[in-house]
């Protein structure tokens, strides 16, 4: 990777890659967590991935992307930890493989300023119509939301794990919070992010970096302003005792969250352990949980672990029956306490690392990837490669993975509770 800067908060990161037929290139505005709710940014993916000036409609931009040999172009709004992400992304057919000589990067670029610089406004505002769908799919999203409910009980959790921070505050919306976005709002919105979000560029393909860089810099010379400056995450503290909430859910199965918190995060010299320490606990196909909580007691449909390493956050989520809750966070606590008493097998240790080591070098064969895994490390002021984590992972000591496993505090216990054919009652006050 060669990293160039265009401008002070204007970075290219280019990678020299020729195993692909297609190039990639992608323009991500980072901006940390508004006092409000994240529905303009939300809103505003939606409504900058329906079309733009030159193609009003997601039908004309369609068609347009096609006849450019299926050129893709792609906008949507995420978070990674504290930040949200606003990516603007093309990824075009090389042109080693065009045979009419058809400049698909010239073409393909054009889509991404068209993209960020001429959406669909007229005087000042976005199309109020558009944006009255837009609204109206979000919403419909956020009620079937809870149809996914190792995803809802997962959310859920995280926001009460980290009640009152900007972590919480940033992940969710209201209805209300997206009806109140206006046409004129969301403009406003979208020029602030322009000449206020620093941006990262990542670019796959055979071009020389130095000769993208200068094709890239009169095209996003506007947005040469004073960049914001990002904060890291903030670790969450540990509630001084830990926080237990119930909501029931017309379900037939039970969803447990265990909310743990760590001081060690993605940047600490104990972070490879950590992972280690995820993998023999949870993420292994031989893992405790799986080996001992799944298999041996059948107490679970699935036991999986997710986190934000920005923040010192783990969760352990597993499909349960009802019946089953007290049990199943026993018996989960219970394989916790043996990582930290060091009571595993070597060869659970050295599967998991090899496991880890192997999944880094799979994160080669896509740019997306690749792409995801320096831009989380970036907001750290990280650049360590997938190739370098294996190293370290490589030098892990068991003493290391049981520290790692000792600074875990259970802080947050959320059960989404099935209760087939009854009345969904909602989660209990906070």
């Amino acid at each position: 990777m060669k990293t160039i800067t265009l401008s002070p908060g204007v970075r290219l990161h280019a990678f020299l890659e020729d195993r692909f037929k297609s190039e990639y290139l992608c323009a991500n505005f980072l901006s940390p967590p508004p006092a409000d709710s994240p529905a303009n940014g939300i809103l505003l993916s939606s409504m900058l991935a329906c079309g733009s000036a030159r193609y009003p409609s997601s039908t004309l931009l369609n068609r347009a992307l096609e006849e450019a040999y299926d050129t893709a172009f792609s906008c949507r709004s995420f978070r990674i930890g504290e930040t949200r992400v606003q990516p603007f992304a093309v990824s075009w057919l090389s042109g080693r493989f065009i045979p009419d000589g058809f400049d698909t990067e010239k073409e393909a670029l054009s889509f991404l300023t068209d993209g960020i610089f001429h959406p669909n406004v007229q005087n000042g505002a976005f199309d109020k119509e558009e944006l009255q769908k837009q609204i109206f799919n979000r919403i419909d999203d956020l009620h079937a939301e809870k149809n996914n409910k190792q995803r809802y009980a997962i959310k859920q959790c995280l926001r009460l794990m980290c009640k009152d921070e900007p972590f919480a505050r940033g992940g969710t919306c209201t209805e209300q919070e997206f009806k109140s976005v206006s046409a004129e709002g969301l403009y406003t919105y979208y020029q602030q992010l322009l000449q206020n979000a620093p941006i990262e560029l990542y670019y796959f393909g055979k071009k020389d970096a130095e000769a993208l860089a200068g094709e890239l810099d009169p095209l996003f010379a506007p947005l040469y302003t004073e960049k914001r400056a990002l904060r890291r995450d903030t670790v969450s503290p540990l509630k001084p005792q830990v926080l237990r909430r119930v909501e029931e859910s017309t379900a037939f199965q039970s969803t447990l969250c265990l909310g743990f918190k760590t001081p060690i995060v993605l940047d600490d010299p104990l972070y490879p352990a950590l992972t280690v320490m995820k993998e023999m606990l949870s993420d292994s196909p031989v893992s405790l949980l799986f080996t001992n909580v799944r298999e041996k007691e059948s107490l679970c449909y699935y036991c999986s672990a997710s986190g934000e390493p920005g923040k010192g956050l783990l969760l352990i989520s597993a499909g349960i029956d009802r019946k089953n809750a007290a049990y199943a966070e026993e018996l989960i606590l219970a394989q916790l306490e043996k990582m930290k008493k060091g009571d595993f097998e070597e060869e659970l240790f050295l599967l998991a690392k090899q496991a880890l080591i192997q999944s880094y070098k799979e994160l080669s064969d896509s740019p997306a990837y690749i792409e995801g895994w320096y831009l989380r490390r970036s907001l750290m002021g990280l650049r360590d490669s997938p190739e370098q984590t294996a190293q370290r992972i490589k030098t892990v000591t068991k003493e290391q993975v049981i520290l790692a496993a000792n600074s875990l505090s259970l802080d947050t216990v959320y059960l989404l509770q099935g209760v087939k054919g009854g009345e969904h009652r909602g989660i209990s006050k906070d």
